[in-house]
């Protein structure tokens, strides 16, 4: 007899990227992505988060996403194209680092942030010398009402440190929200 697992509301990828150096020609951008796995339920979700790296572990340049599956980690993916992201840091030597970044994760997969369900195309934790960049990806730069829920949202859960600036930058834009 199996145990029936929990369902997610939406299926989910796991994506790796290693970037030793920026690439230089736009063909080779993306071409360090790997996809690592995809996943449905919850039981899925921890038997693949359990079986990775911790994210303050990763070295420089390397980088985790999690995206909603069939939409892959680029501006140029069609549910990206129009979109933007929240972006701010977190340092892998600060307290709770790891308690931080697995918030975030399970409120995007649990879609906590989006009350649509529609509006977050995935998140990503890139590692850099000083610390981590986070990216919450949105699906429409123009829908000012998602933007300014997720964002509020972001902030209700007390993992971007006060003094630290959230900003929603347009892909390949300028930040348009600050908060």
């Amino acid at each position: 007899m199996s145990a029936e697992k929990s369902q997610l509301n939406s299926a989910w990828c796991l994506w790796y990227e290693s970037r030793k150096e920026v690439a230089e020609e736009e063909e080779e951008w993306g071409t360090q992505q790997k996809k690592v796995t995809s996943f449905s339920t919850v039981e899925d979700f921890w038997r693949v988060y359990n079986n990775i790296l911790p994210a303050s572990k990763l070295e420089p340049n390397h980088m985790y996403h999690f995206f909603k599956e069939g939409i892959q980690p680029s501006w140029e993916d069609e549910a990206n194209a129009n979109g933007g992201c929240w972006r701010f840091g977190i340092r892998p030597a600060e307290h709770l680092f790891e308690e931080k970044w697995m918030t975030l994760l399970l409120s995007v997969l649990g879609e906590t942030l989006d009350p649509t369900g529609n509006s977050v195309c995935g998140i990503s934790m890139v590692m850099k010398q000083k610390g981590a960049r986070i990216e919450l990806w949105m699906k429409s730069a123009e829908d000012v009402a998602a933007i300014a829920t997720v964002g509020r949202r972001l902030r209700q859960l007390n993992v971007v440190d006060k003094k630290e600036k959230l900003e929603f930058r347009k892909h390949m834009g300028d930040v348009m929200y600050v908060l």
